[in-house]
């Protein structure tokens, strides 16, 4: 294990045939007669305490402590005693710096509250090869003014079985006129898997201040702005806003992407960008490049006096294939606003003016599409979408 301020109160040591499996609090756990050594650790939380200061040697690990005290590699889970807890942060976010992994999977959840004192986690570590790994958490409770509300990531990231809801991006009176990712603000390398960004918020207010006079204010991506690279699978994006008032603009209540964004099998609904003066994609605004693969993108909704691009507002490169994009609403483009270049492929939407299509279906509202429930679009019963795509577009 790599030194760190505590290595001569606990520390792992690479025996011959000898390996630290998990360090608990004030404890070692060896295992013995394994063929190699790994200098890999088991943090283990055992607390739902959020102390501002801790005792090595005391006995009790908190979250904090264990992401302070980890080294790339390592691993943080927690006692079987704190299933579906929650640790309630006491006002400074988690920073986690270095390629760990948090999982929460074996106790059946954990959740991760902010209480509106700060967002809940920054990530500026983790590579490819080792990425800074979110398992089974929601993560929950976070504000901060200007980006990213739950998260703000600038390493690697990735969330499998988590969820990242009831977050805040907003912009003050004087200091930000712009709010980025209610959920979160992604300017890294971002994977999310089976999770779900739901009833997030990214809100400007009227009142910023720029320059010496009062400004247009600004709020992108409700659920989560990307400017990196993003990924969603077996996923879903339900329920955000990106909202804005008096004299302000609103872009992607769900989403809002200028950089490389890619979903598969994955929903967008029930998002809602609006504002007094200009909202652009409640569901999608997209100005760099979209993949869509087998998703749906229905209910949202682009709410304002100038409104565009009810599902999916596309300013980019846009690349669609297999997908349901129906039942949203603004005041032009119902589903779809293209500014750009928009290719779709075995597609279902009202929308007709791609750039280049193959085999879409135009929505009739007069036949049964989805039952709706819980923020997922389940095909009904004689559907008009049933059967209607192309397995030669699923890698695999």
């Amino acid at each position: 294990m790599k030194n760190s301020p505590y290595s001569s109160k606990l520390r792992v040591e690479c025996l011959e045939e000898r390996a630290l499996l998990a360090v608990t609090a004030g404890g070692l756990e060896q295992a013995i007669g394994l063929i190699a050594p790994t200098e890999s650790a088991i943090w283990v939380v055992n607390t739902l305490e959020d102390p501002s200061e801790w005792d090595p040697s005391d006995n009790i690990l908190s979250l904090r402590e264990a992401v302070s005290r980890a080294a790339d590699g390592d691993s943080v889970a927690f006692a079987s005693e704190l299933s579906d807890g929650r640790i309630i942060l006491n006002g400074p976010q988690l920073f986690i710096d270095k390629g760990i992994a948090i999982d929460a999977s074996s106790i059946g959840g954990m959740t991760i509250d902010a209480v509106g004192k700060s967002r809940v986690f920054e990530v500026t570590g983790g590579t490819d090869d080792e990425p800074v790994e979110l398992i089974g958490l929601t993560i929950t409770g976070g504000w901060t003014y200007g980006d990213g509300g739950g998260i703000y990531n600038s390493g690697t990231l990735t969330l499998t079985n988590s969820t990242v809801s009831g977050n805040t991006a907003s912009s003050s009176y004087y200091s930000y006129y712009y709010s980025y990712g209610g959920g979160i603000y992604n300017g890294g390398t971002l994977t999310l898997t089976n999770s779900t960004v739901s009833g997030n918020t990214a809100f400007s207010s009227y009142s910023s201040y720029s320059s010496s006079y009062y400004s247009t204010s600004y709020s992108y991506g409700g659920g989560i702005y990307n400017s990196g690279t993003l990924t969603l699978t077996n996923s879903t994006v339900s329920g955000n806003t990106a909202s804005s008032s008096y004299c302000s603009y609103s872009y992607g209540g769900g989403i809002y992407n200028s950089g490389t964004l890619t979903l598969t099998n994955s929903t967008v609904s029930g998002n809602t960008a609006s504002s007094s003066s200009r909202s652009y994609g409640g569901g999608i605004y997209n100005g760099g490049t979209l993949t869509l693969t087998n998703s749906t993108v229905s209910g949202n909704t682009a709410s304002s006096s100038d409104s565009h691009g009810g599902g999916i507002y596309n300013d980019g490169y846009s690349y669609i294939y297999n997908t349901v994009i129906a039942q949203n609403n603004a005041k032009t483009g119902t589903d779809v606003y293209n500014t750009g270049f928009l290719y779709a492929y075995n597609t279902l939407s009202s929308f007709t003016g791609w750039t280049e299509s193959v085999e879409c279906l135009a929505y009739d509202e007069t036949k049964p599409l989805f039952h709706v429930g819980n923020g997922f679009c389940f095909l009904a019963d004689n559907s008009q979408a049933i059967n209607k795509g192309n397995n030669g577009y699923i890698s695999g």
